[in-house]
């Protein structure tokens, strides 16, 4: 996987929270612990691919999988996708209060989420209106 980009690096973090934390308690003993990315920049499918490209290399293409099969092969290599989920929202559709509504509303689901990445903070819509000027309102994030 490319690591040399900031979405990389973000997503490998996910990906290390994974591998490393197996055993992930929750606070709540009824619900599951789950990894949150976020994502305004990469697809689904671009962050699923690089899911793939980690796991189970660049050589082995995805295509002659169905998406059943793919996330079969990706959990016996070792990613747990039901400790993960990724979302994607186009740039500047969603604030702060979104993220928590999604924490909120995965609680529902009987999840706990216990790490949460966005990718990427300029994407973000403020709460606040700053007629565009960019240094109040990442001040306010």
């Amino acid at each position: 996987m490319n690591t040399s980009g900031k979405s990389g690096m973000l997503l490998n973090s996910a990906l290390w929270g994974l591998k490393y934390n197996k055993n992930m308690q929750t606070e709540d003993p009824t619900k599951k612990p789950l990894i949150l990315m976020v994502s305004q920049e990469n697809t689904n499918q671009e962050t699923f691919e690089r899911i793939w490209s980690h796991f189970i290399g660049e050589e082995v293409a995805i295509a002659t999988f169905s998406p059943k099969k793919a996330v079969y092969e990706l959990n016996k290599a070792g990613f747990v996708s039901d400790n993960f989920k990724n979302v994607y929202k186009p740039n500047r559709s969603i604030d702060t209060s979104d993220l928590d509504a999604y924490i909120d509303e995965l609680a529902t689901e009987g999840y706990e989420v216990k790490m949460l990445i966005h990718d990427y903070i300029k994407r973000i819509k403020s709460i606040e209106h700053f007629n565009d000027n960019k240094y109040q309102e990442y001040g306010k994030l």
